[in-house]
C-alpha cells in the first residue's frame, strides 16, 4: 500500500535499482493512498508509465474484471503491457504470459 510518499518513493526505486523484471498490479489496490489520495492500480500504472526510467517496465494487469471490454479498456487507460483476469484457470498461458515480457526473451 502506498499511504505515505516515503514508500512511493521505495516502489519507484526498485525499478530504477535494476532488481525488477516486471510487475504484476492489482488493479484494485483496495484501501490504498497516495499522498492522502485513494490510488488504483490504473492510476498507479500510468505514473510508473509516465516515468521515463520505469516506462520500458513491463506491467500486467490482474483483475477480477472480466467483462467484455474489460481488457481494453484497463489496458487503454493505463498503458500496461497486458491483463489477465482472475481467478487464473490457464496457469501455463498466465506463465508464457510473463516469461513473453521479461527482458532478454
Amino acid at each position: 500500500m502506498f499511504r505515505q510518499p516515503r514508500m512511493w518513493r521505495s516502489c519507484c526505486a526498485w525499478p530504477r535499482g535494476g532488481t525488477i523484471d516486471l510487475i504484476l498490479m492489482d488493479v484494485a489496490l483496495s484501501r490504498s493512498t497516495y499522498q492522502g489520495k485513494a490510488i488504483d492500480g490504473i492510476k498507479l500504472t500510468q505514473m510508473l508509465k509516465a516515468d521515463a526510467q520505469m516506462a520500458k517496465l513491463p506491467i500486467i494487469l490482474v483483475t477480477a474484471h472480466a467483462m467484455r471490454g474489460d481488457r481494453e479498456n484497463f489496458l487503454s487507460q493505463s498503458g500496461a503491457d497486458d491483463y489477465i483476469s482472475k481467478p487464473v484457470v490457464d496457469q501455463q498461458a498466465f506463465v508464457d504470459k510473463i516469461l513473453g515480457l521479461l527482458p532478454g526473451r
